[in-house]
């Protein structure tokens, strides 16, 4: 698994996951969550590095849905 509970615990939270959810449409949503978490002056917040965090994650994986990333 790439993620860690609390990146896993963010993106249930956050978003409507189900097991055959598209990779590539959790990360446009994670990447519009970068832009949206940041405060009043556009600085990033500590949910912004979160979600950019999971974004790298994301980044380059050859899986296409959200069970993918839990198959060994």
């Amino acid at each position: 698994m790439i993620f860690t509970k609390e990146e896993i615990d963010y993106i249930q939270a956050n978003f409507a996951i189900q097991d055959d959810t598209d990779l590539n449409d959790l990360y446009d949503k994670l990447c519009d969550k970068t832009v949206e978490s940041l405060d009043e002056n556009d600085n990033p917040t500590s949910e912004t590095f979160l979600a950019e965090r999971i974004v790298d994650k994301l980044y380059g994986f050859e899986g296409d849905i959200w069970a993918d990333l839990f198959k060994s």
